[in-house]
């Protein structure tokens, strides 16, 4: 199974993933959509939900990918009926999926995805009844955030692979952006990021992983 640029690689629960050509899955191979929502949805825009209900919230995605983080966000801001505008960042995203792809998705993503899939690139464009999406083809190198953010999924490659993406000066950019509240979430623990993380005044918090990872990160900005 390929798609037009990246080789499709389904999951052990069943979702796909594509591998770069940096050797790397743009997700699990354990569970692409199981990661997903256990580090991104469940310990990011879930548990900002915890504390903020109904509210609207801006999310920011570093390393927008497949945009598989993107499908189940919107699924999920669909059945809590939260007004969500959705920033995904990616300066080399992969070429259109093909069928195959989005076929093995379960349905409700599968039509999310086809949604945003459709949606061009550095374009601002309204999606569904609440929701607001913009896919902007830039890496955090090159773009300093001015937008007010709830929640950041920091779902770059990994630190061994892209070790510019996970400086201090560039976690503290973005981190300068999150509200009071707000959630910075990603896969890794790495000791290295915790202790950045803690040293820009969050509540840094080493969660139990997906399938096959035994811890992830979550970081929490309070007054």
């Amino acid at each position: 199974m390929r798609n037009s640029s990246f080789p499709i690689i389904l999951t052990a629960d069943g979702s796909p993933t594509l591998q770069h050509p940096n050797g790397e899955t743009y997700h699990s191979i354990h569970g692409a959509m199981t990661e997903s929502m256990h580090v991104f949805i469940q310990n990011g825009l879930m548990a900002w939900g915890q504390t903020h209900a109904t509210q609207p919230c801006t999310v920011l995605e570093v390393g927008y990918g497949t945009g598989l983080n993107a499908a189940l966000a919107f699924q999920y801001a669909q059945q809590q009926g939260i007004a969500m505008t959705y920033i995904g960042l990616d300066p080399t995203p992969p070429s259109q999926l093909g069928d195959d792809f989005i076929m093995a998705l379960p349905t409700e993503v599968r039509n999310w995805m086809t949604i945003i899939q459709a949606v061009p690139w550095n374009q601002r464009q309204a999606i569904g009844q609440y929701g607001v999406i913009e896919k902007r083809m830039k890496s955090v190198l090159d773009l300093y955030p001015t937008l007010p953010i709830d929640v950041i999924f920091w779902d770059a490659f990994s630190p061994a692979c892209e070790p510019d993406l996970w400086k201090d000066e560039v976690l503290r950019n973005y981190i300068g952006c999150l509200n009071l509240g707000g959630i910075w979430v990603s896969y890794t623990a790495k000791g290295d990021i915790r202790r950045s993380l803690h040293s820009m005044g969050l509540d840094v918090r080493r969660l139990p992983g997906p399938p096959h990872k035994h811890h992830m990160l979550q970081a929490i900005k309070h007054d």
